[in-house]
């Protein structure tokens, strides 16, 4: 299968031997998955070609540079998870989706990572070099990188299992799809919580040349600012942080954290965080408030 990237689409036309399936397109279109590019059939050089659209779209590539890591996260999830959704069908093979690194999109308007599903049923050769499956680990790990760039030790554990040869395709995707990066929004999980579990306490511990901080958070509203009117934490350490900086909300036994739309950001692990949603702090995470960093301790 011969493969042409241009300005406002990518074309694949098919060669000697390969098939597609007009039920097959009727199917790919008619798919509940907003990360599939849509394709229409033409005929060039008595050919078969399939043609997707990229007029609105970026290289994925160059997108990555520009977007901070909690929305590569985001948007990671919901690629994994659409091709999840591709291999459970009985019709088609994940093995048809066009997962060369090179030939993903991203969709500013959505959000999300567009690649290519073709119509068929077999493993296509995509003149790419390598098999499907070693492109598929290579692509996953690409991106893994450009959220993981801050904490190795992490990359090195996925790069690791990524790779690793025993486990297949499917064993690999669970894998992603279930990857905890530590920065999950409270919106995306549901947690029954008991009474009797919320005999915890966190603490938030920094230390540096500029000084050291230690907060006890003993109360279910707690925020952290330069304020000394209105943050119950009160960061004097450095002049980039808010005056009320972030807030954090004590949840059972859990621990959440909210950016109060600070100037200079939050960040956990490394991850910017959205303004106005609320995310889940464990025991170990590296919590940073513009340029004071803490150790998030839960006891």
């Amino acid at each position: 299968m011969l493969v042409n990237i241009y300005n406002d689409h990518v074309a694949y036309t098919f060669e000697d031997g390969e098939t597609f399936f007009t039920l097959g397109m009727r199917f790919v279109n008619k798919l509940d998955n907003e990360n599939i590019i849509p394709i229409v059939t033409i005929r060039y050089n008595n050919s078969i070609r399939l043609v997707g659209g990229t007029e609105n779209l970026k290289p994925l590539a160059s997108a990555l540079t520009s977007l901070n890591a909690s929305d590569v996260v985001s948007m990671f999830k919901k690629f994994v998870y659409s091709i999840q959704s591709i291999e459970d069908s009985d019709f088609i093979k994940t093995s048809a989706i066009d997962i060369n690194f090179n030939r993903l999109y991203y969709d500013a308007k959505s959000k999300c990572i567009k690649f290519v599903l073709l119509p068929v049923n077999y493993e296509c050769d995509f003149h790419d070099g390598q098999n499907w499956s070693i492109t598929f680990r290579n692509t996953l790990l690409i991106i893994l990188e450009c959220i993981l760039r801050n904490i190795p030790n992490k990359y090195a554990e996925v790069y690791s299992v990524i790779l690793n040869t025993s486990y297949s395709d499917s064993e690999i995707l669970s894998y992603a799809c279930k990857y905890d990066f530590g920065i999950d929004s409270a919106s995306d999980i549901y947690i029954q919580e008991s009474s009797g579990d919320s005999a915890n306490k966190m603490i938030l511990e920094h230390n540096s040349q500029k000084g050291s901080l230690i907060f006890v958070i003993d109360k279910p509203e707690f925020v952290l600012g330069k304020s000394k009117n209105t943050a119950d934490g009160v960061i004097d350490l450095s002049g980039m942080i808010s005056r009320n900086h972030c807030k954090i909300y004590k949840n059972g036994s859990r621990y959440m954290i909210e950016d109060l739309k600070s100037t200079n950001g939050t960040m956990i692990n490394g991850y910017s965080l959205n303004s106005n949603e609320r995310y889940y702090l464990s025991n170990g995470d590296k919590l940073s408030l513009a340029d004071i960093e803490f150790n998030v301790i839960i006891e």
